[in-house]
């Protein structure tokens, strides 16, 4: 593996998988990420379920879980994909797998399920720009605008922290412009 070739250690590995019966969870981890770069998800599952199953000190379950959470989601099964991630990000915070979990709750229609996820991102990772974008847009379409004025406060911030770009920053300023406008409409 270590040399360049991929197609000799992923043979190599499978059997030794195959013949020992105590081989430890790394050659499964590698065979699930060998298996997913060749988008062949059905068998890093496999691969991914054993390695997380043999890890017993949990060495690598982030790497695991997030891999696994990958193999489900594109075997549409986004059950066992959000299964999965919530257990990560309850033990690992992961701003990006708590857009992907508000992006499940969404689709299932459930916009309150989606806020938790992104309050949740906003709080541990007041800087995720995605997330913040997600939260105050859902606030926006349930005309929720004291609570989208806070959190596009927010992200002007962390686009700041960030150096984005002069047009995005207005962008948002507009935005909450016109909520303090609507807000003092309102009193």
């Amino acid at each position: 593996y270590q040399a360049g070739n991929i197609e000799l250690a992923e043979t190599k590995l499978k059997e030794a998988v195959t013949i020992k019966d105590d081989i430890n969870y790394s050659a499964y981890l590698l065979l699930g990420q060998f298996a997913s770069n060749r988008q062949d998800y059905e068998n890093a599952a496999k691969y991914l379920e054993k390695a997380a199953e043999l890890d017993i000190e949990e060495k690598h379950f982030a790497d695991i879980r997030r891999l696994l959470g990958v193999s489900y989601l594109n075997l549409d099964n986004k059950a066992k994909a959000k299964e999965i991630w919530t257990e990560l990000v309850e033990e690992e915070p992961d701003g990006d797998l708590m857009c992907q979990l508000a992006t499940f709750e969404y689709q299932e229609n459930n916009v309150d399920g989606a806020i938790d996820w992104l309050k949740k991102c906003a709080t541990e990772f007041p800087d995720h720009v995605a997330g913040l974008e997600l939260l105050g847009s859902l606030y926006v379409s349930s005309d929720n605008y004291p609570d989208a004025l806070k959190v596009y406060q927010q992200l002007l911030t962390a686009l700041e922290k960030s150096e984005a770009p002069k047009e995005k920053i207005d962008e948002v300023k507009q935005y909450i412009a016109v909520f303090e406008e609507e807000l003092g409409k309102k009193k």
